[in-house]
């Protein structure tokens, strides 16, 4: 396909009545790691709202018939079912209740309400929330993420649109590592909405916090990677004039420019002077890589084997050497468990849990609770628990903890599925980096809070809701299956004829 051609096919994805739906998916996109990943109130409720607003608008195209979705298959509606389940189960812990239902539901929570009744001298609305208005606020941010996956599932039904979208992920994360890198490379530590970016201990980008900038760095590159083995070719060239032929389409290819822009973000990924951001990202590239290459590539196993070795060779080895991958080894060299704060903590996080009475305390109340079960060897403030898994179980409870993982856990399936049963390059380099982005990120979240930031959980949502737009089974494989059942409908309608 010529240049001309395929950006004309590009263009025609912003063609319909929910092309301009498509383009305001990606601008949202675009703009949630801008102002600090979107970790503020103000940049929350303005991410809810308009991820909600798509979606009314997207559902009432759907509703008149003016656009279409995907097919829905039976892990699509467990996945529903179950984000409508984690939705009225957080949205339960901020509607008002009398106090003995609270008593009997959390008495660490009702014993709060019985102390500030006490001290205010006035009757309190008793909640099963710690704080009311974060929750509500972090309630409407998970009602605009799951719209925002909703309407990309329905949206992105082509692809083109498939690949604008993957291409948009990566887009995004080389411009936060050359902001990073330029940031960090020229010691500068400008302010950006209020609040220092690039301090002195990494690159950050737009970031505030610099292990939040490799978490976006992490579901980029995973996407980036998907998008490269999307493009690998199953020609192969017999004589020099063809080996030289090839060698200058590379040259001149899609592929060689995505080669680059990923050596610039894990340039920038090392420069974040992550530990685990880097142990995470690398660690999920050597298991998904040889998932998918033992799994899925037979014909093209050299090609596979030299495009992962490249990335753990050349950008690890070779390029990070000029750009400090020492100083994150030494990092990790140097890392005392016993003196490390996230660690420290983990005992009282434990005792939180217990406390709770398996019904949480509420989305975003986590800091609210925490100091008064801090110890005098926890000497720092946290607002967060630095650890995914713990701070949704304090918050949400079993029956959240429960929802999430099936939510979570039927994505990562769908995604090995479209690895191992579709024959489509596009759709198993779409399920790659689910499973990849999933992985890094949940290594990730073992000592860190990259689902608590709302930049980075529309992209992982996003990325999610790529992969479930993919059928598990090819159109061919569909068709025929459709002409079967209606030969056999046939064929049973004929003795009732007779």
């Amino acid at each position: 396909m010529t240049e001309r051609r395929r950006r004309k096919s590009y263009w025609s994805a912003f063609r319909g009545a929910d092309g301009a739906l498509f383009g305001a998916l990606l601008v949202l996109l675009l703009w949630a790691p801008i102002p600090l990943g979107s970790a503020r109130p103000w940049a929350v409720s303005l991410l809810a709202v308009m991820a909600l607003l798509i979606a009314s608008v997207w559902l009432l195209l759907l509703v008149l018939g003016k656009c279409r979705s995907n097919s829905l298959e039976l892990t699509h509606w467990v996945i529903a079912a179950a984000g409508i389940a984690w939705l009225l189960w957080t949205g339960f812990h901020w509607l008002p209740m009398d106090g003995e239902t609270l008593k009997n539901l959390s008495p660490l929570l009702h014993s709060y309400y019985a102390a500030a009744n006490e001290y205010l001298a006035r009757p309190a609305t008793f909640r099963l929330s710690l704080d009311a208005g974060s929750s509500y606020r972090q309630w409407l941010l998970t009602a605009g993420l799951l719209a925002y996956g909703v309407t990309v599932w329905g949206c992105v039904n082509t692809r083109q649109r498939q690949r604008i979208l993957m291409w948009s992920i990566v887009l995004l994360g080389f411009t936060q590592a050359l902001v990073g890198a330029c940031l960090e490379l020229s010691n500068m530590e400008p302010q950006w909405f209020g609040s220092v970016i690039n301090g002195p201990l990494g690159a950050s980008g737009t970031y505030v916090n610099r292990n939040h900038f490799a978490g976006c760095l992490e579901i980029s590159l995973a996407v980036g990677i998907g998008l490269l083995v999307s493009r690998l070719s199953t020609n192969t060239a017999t004589n020099w004039r063809q080996r030289l032929r090839a060698f200058i389409d590379l040259l001149m290819s899609e592929k060689i420019r995505l080669r680059l822009i990923l050596i610039a973000m894990v340039v920038g990924l090392i420069l974040s002077r992550s530990r685990m951001g880097n142990v995470a990202f690398f660690s999920a590239l050597i298991g998904c890589g040889l998932f998918y290459i033992l799994v899925r590539e037979r014909r093209l196993f050299l090609k596979s084997v030299l495009l992962f070795g490249s990335i753990l060779l050349i950008d690890l080895m070779v390029v990070g050497q000029w750009y400090g991958v020492d100083k994150v080894v030494d990092r990790l060299e140097k890392t005392d468990a016993g003196s490390e704060m996230r660690v420290v903590i983990f005992p009282d996080l434990n005792r939180i849990a217990q406390d709770s009475n398996q019904v949480g305390i509420g989305l975003g109340a986590f800091y609210a609770i925490f100091p008064d079960y801090r110890t005098d060897l926890v000497w720092q403030r946290f607002h967060h628990a630095h650890n995914d898994y713990l701070q949704f179980y304090i918050e949400t409870g079993l029956p959240g903890i429960v929802l999430l993982a099936l939510m979570i856990g039927g994505v990562v399936l769908y995604a090995i599925r479209l690895i191992i049963n579709r024959r489509d390059r596009l759709a198993c380099g779409i399920g790659l980096a689910c499973f990849m982005a999933f992985t890094a990120i949940g290594i990730h979240s073992l000592v860190d809070f990259n689902l608590q930031i709302p930049a980075n959980a529309f992209l992982l949502c996003a990325v999610a809701a790529l992969a479930l737009g993919c059928s598990q089974v090819s159109r061919s494989e569909q068709l025929a299956a459709r002409r079967e059942r209606e030969k056999q409908q046939q064929v049973s309608a004929e003795p009732e004829s007779t």
